[in-house]
């Protein structure tokens, strides 16, 4: 998993619970099943931890100084990290940093979450006008012919993700209905 994502994950787990333990985060990120979908392990909850008090994005509760809680710094840092990964789409097409950030984005003013994910979508169908082009581009003397396979995979993956953020920018965003996209 991207330390970017680890860092989005644990940050926005300290803020949601502040002040929080160590173990706190590590049960909540956990509890969200994490450890599956973004391949987070304890030894990186406890690292990004130590990583973010060195770098003043969080610091020991005033009160338990086992207890963590984020500063300022800390706040702007994930805001940033959050509409980055509400708007960026990986050259990979990984989804770990959407979701990631769709956990905290009710942090976020809601016009920038939908502002955010808008951006997002204009990048998926920038992406599938990219993937045409390069299939037609290809010389299918030179080429294995899995390319147009796996060209079509990942058409296939960003044609859902794009279907899937319609859907959601279709509806009130700001927490007052609770039925999934699709």
């Amino acid at each position: 998993m991207p330390a970017r994502t680890t860092r989005l994950l644990v940050l926005g787990t300290v803020r949601r619970l502040e002040p929080a333990t160590g173990y706190d985060v590590q049960s909540y990120l956990f509890g969200m099943a994490a450890d599956r979908w973004a391949g987070l392990r304890s030894g990186s909850v406890y690292a990004m931890l130590k990583t973010l008090g060195r770098e003043s994005l969080t610091e020991a509760d005033s009160n338990d100084p086992a207890r963590h809680i984020v500063t300022i710094a800390g706040r702007e840092e994930h805001d940033a990290l959050l509409l980055g990964g509400l708007r960026m789409l990986p050259e990979t097409g990984d989804t770990g940093e959407l979701r990631a950030a769709l956990h905290f984005a009710d942090l976020l003013q809601v016009d920038l979450v939908r502002a955010a994910l808008t951006d997002r979508l204009a990048a998926i169908d920038g992406a599938l006008s990219d993937i045409a082009v390069r299939i037609d581009a290809a010389d299918p003397a030179q080429r294995s012919p899995y390319v147009t396979h796996d060209a079509g995979l990942e058409h296939a993956l960003l044609e859902a993700q794009s279907t899937w953020l319609r859907q959601l920018l279709e509806r009130p965003l700001d927490g007052q209905e609770r039925s999934l996209p699709g």
